[in-house]
């Protein structure tokens, strides 16, 4: 097949094609540079030594033909929640159901998981927050409040979510590049690199197996591919090259910037680090920027989960479509042109699941698992 695919399948006509280029791309690279940017490098770290930012771009290499087939799909099938819809279309419907349960338990969980990654950066000033890497009763009720905020920016519709996403994304964009040109340039150490290491090699596959949780967002722009009047396919291309580019950098640097006091401990207390990157900022002299990525780490993780509940919404009408879902779940709103019943639902399940998630790096390796199940179908 070539071109767009038109089978007959449209979208309910209150949906608003109101997201341009620059919003999708920001929805993909937004779900991509999530919190995974601001804990992971110290995780893989910790687990692959000064070989890390290897591992980050094997990583994105090991992902790219996966990503040149969604992007060409997103093409194709320019329809809300598209990544389950296509399925239906070329699988049928009991595939497109289980991959569509799939992608919802898993952005359900990641809701959760992003809530307490941004508590965990705000315990590196407010400790009380968290206790033995558990959130305390604080701690709950700031992730609590962060979970309804998402909620209430998703009801207001593509074009408010859409300048909520661009504003996060690019905000924090601009902090990541501040970062790697100013600590690369006043405190990046070379022989950080050459301090012996030897991971073991279940150790590396896992530290590449992490890396997935943290590239996996690519395919958000397909969510809003029928609310969209640009190229999808081209946006989540460019979010992936950028989020490779970014990725690699990122560790090079963090690694680059470590202290021979931060070291001594060995490369797995590297991974113990509350606030790897402001840390990181911190021990090159720039306070400021510190400063910024206790700010990133509220808005970054909080980023991805208005992503992800704003992804879960178009995913109930896509599995209305193709009669997994109860209709009342797919009914489009006038005004707002989105389903509101699951916004609902969604809001007050993750609220729930707040209280019965894991710490944040058990979490991701239940992520990895529906996320391998899920790329299975653009194989």
């Amino acid at each position: 097949m070539a071109g767009n695919v038109n089978v007959g399948i449209k979208d309910n006509p209150n949906f608003k094609k109101e997201a341009g280029l620059i919003s999708l791309i920001a929805f993909s690279l937004g779900n991509i540079i999530g919190s995974g940017i601001l804990l992971l490098p110290a995780v893989t770290a910790s687990l692959a030594g000064p070989l890390s930012p290897a591992v980050w771009l094997v990583g994105g290499i090991l992902l790219l033909p996966v990503v040149v087939v969604y992007s060409k799909l997103a093409k194709m099938f320019p329809l809300v929640g598209s990544k389950i819809r296509f399925i239906n279309i070329t699988h049928g419907k009991v595939m497109a159901s289980s991959v569509g349960w799939l992608y919802m338990i898993g952005t359900l969980l990641t809701i959760p998981v992003e809530a307490e990654a941004t508590v965990n950066y705000l315990s590196y000033i407010f400790p009380s927050l968290m206790v033995k890497g558990y959130p305390t009763i604080d701690g709950y009720l700031v992730e609590s409040l962060i979970v309804i905020s998402i909620y209430l920016l998703v009801y207001l519709g593509i074009r408010g979510l859409s300048i909520s996403v661009n504003t996060i994304t690019y905000a924090k964009l601009a902090i990541l590049l501040i970062y790697v040109i100013s600590v690369a340039y006043l405190d990046f150490h070379v022989s950080n690199f050459t301090i012996n290491f030897s991971p073991s090699f279940s150790n590396f596959l896992y530290a590449i197996a992490l890396t997935m949780f943290a590239y996996g967002g690519f395919r958000s722009a397909m969510v809003y591919a029928g609310e969209s009047k640009a190229d999808t396919g081209k946006a989540i291309m460019i979010a992936f090259g950028l989020s490779m580019i970014l990725y690699t950098l990122i560790p090079l640097v963090f690694i680059g910037s470590l202290s021979s006091s931060v070291l001594s401990s060995g490369w797995g207390a590297v991974g113990k680090m509350s606030a790897p990157l402001a840390e990181s900022a911190i021990i090159a002299g720039v306070p400021a920027l510190g400063a910024l990525f206790i700010l990133d780490g509220v808005i970054s993780p909080s980023g991805a989960s208005l992503i992800g509940a704003g992804d879960m919404v178009r995913y109930s009408y896509a599995l209305t479509k193709t009669g997994s879902f109860p209709k009342a779940l797919g009914k489009v709103d006038q005004k707002r042109g989105i389903p509101i019943l699951p916004v609902a639902i969604f809001g007050a399940f993750s609220l729930l699941t707040l209280f019965f998630s894991a710490t944040f790096e058990q979490s991701i390796g239940y992520l990895v698992a529906t996320r391998l199940l899920a790329y299975s179908t653009a194989q």
